[in-house]
């Protein structure tokens, strides 16, 4: 793995090369001083690249309960979050787990139960024998009190906020109807951050 420095407008080996192959070099996300990626469900080799010390280390892994295909995770207000999907199950409640600072483990964070969302917005079921429910977790959104935490969910043409506290949701924005197939399950989203690069 090579770096770049926006100093010196180059490129450098990094510090260490890490022992293992790694296929998960996508989707990365920076928490605690570290590039993160969580492998495939199928596979183990999830991993970080510390920054500062410029070395590779294998991060644990929850046990999950289902054979999920998908896994969403990310960072939010200094939080580094997993969570399970098992799109072609006809359950809609998931773990949603959280990482230790110290990387020691995952612990539970909250229960997720989608099915009031689906009763409430019948685009969301599919006739199908692959996915029973068409949805995509946009992000989550980590408020200073865990009671205003929050999870963005695209549904078909529709944005909804559900709320950890209590499982109520909203709608945030309707976008009407859609061109075309959308990849519910594998679309990635990307978080906004500050940044001195131009775009």
């Amino acid at each position: 793995m090579e770096i770049y420095s926006s100093k010196t407008g180059s490129w450098k080996p990094s510090g260490s090369p890490f022992a293992k192959t790694i296929n998960v070099l996508s989707n990365g996300v920076f928490w605690n001083g570290a590039i993160h990626w969580v492998s495939h469900p199928r596979r183990q080799d999830s991993a970080c690249f510390d920054v500062e010390e410029e070395k590779f280390r294998e991060i644990p892994m929850p046990t999950f309960r289902g054979d999920s295909r998908f896994r969403h995770y990310g960072e939010s207000g200094g939080h580094f979050y997993l969570m399970e999907v098992i799109p072609d199950s006809d359950t809609l409640v998931y773990d949603l787990y959280e990482m230790e600072r110290d990387y020691s483990g995952w612990f539970l964070k909250y229960k997720v139960d989608f099915h009031p969302i689906a009763a409430a917005v019948p685009e969301m079921f599919c006739d199908s024998d692959i996915y029973p429910y068409l949805y995509s977790i946009l992000g989550i959104v980590q408020e200073e009190s865990d009671d205003d935490s929050f999870l963005v969910l695209y549904v078909p043409d529709k944005a909804i906020r559900y709320n950890f506290k209590d499982g109520s949701f909203t709608m945030l924005h309707d976008f009407g109807p859609r061109v075309g197939d959308v990849d519910y399950f594998d679309a990635c989203d990307l978080q906004f951050i500050e940044s001195f690069a131009s775009v």
